[in-house]
């Protein structure tokens, strides 16, 4: 199975200023006289703007079958996520799972699972660590 997200925008902002006006009373009286505060400008982009991109994917193939007595299943995902926002360094995470089940007689399992995680965030030679797993269990 295979599923793919993809997702972009950009934004940017625009700016524009309307005629305003303050009231400035005469003490002691209702009466009073209007300022001019701020001028209308035409609508102009405020230098403001940002983007963004995004990716996720994943790959998955499983495996089940039985033989008797016996059973045999596995698993293998892989999948990849990444980001950038404007201006900055993209963020990519990626993965590798893998599975492998046996059982006998619905009786008694083994189980080994494995993970293969990183990021390209970090140094070259610290992106990725391997997370092993065991399990018998009866």
């Amino acid at each position: 199975m295979f599923t793919f997200e993809n997702y972009g925008d950009i934004n940017t902002a625009f700016d524009q200023e309307f005629d305003s006006y303050r009231f400035k009373s005469k003490p002691g009286t209702f009466a009073g006289e209007y300022f001019q505060h701020r001028t209308a400008t035409s609508l102009q982009k405020s230098g403001f703007s940002s983007g963004q991109r995004y990716y996720y994917y994943d790959l998955k193939l499983m495996y089940d079958r039985d033989f008797g007595k016996h059973s045999l299943g596995g698993l293998f995902l892989f999948n990849r996520n990444y980001r950038s926002f404007a201006g900055d360094l993209p963020r990519v995470y990626e993965g590798y799972v893998g599975r492998v089940t046996y059982n006998y007689d619905k009786k008694y399992y083994l189980e080994f699972n494995a993970g293969y995680n990183g990021s390209e965030n970090f140094p070259a030679d610290k992106r990725y660590g391997f997370f092993p797993l065991f399990r018998p269990r009866g």
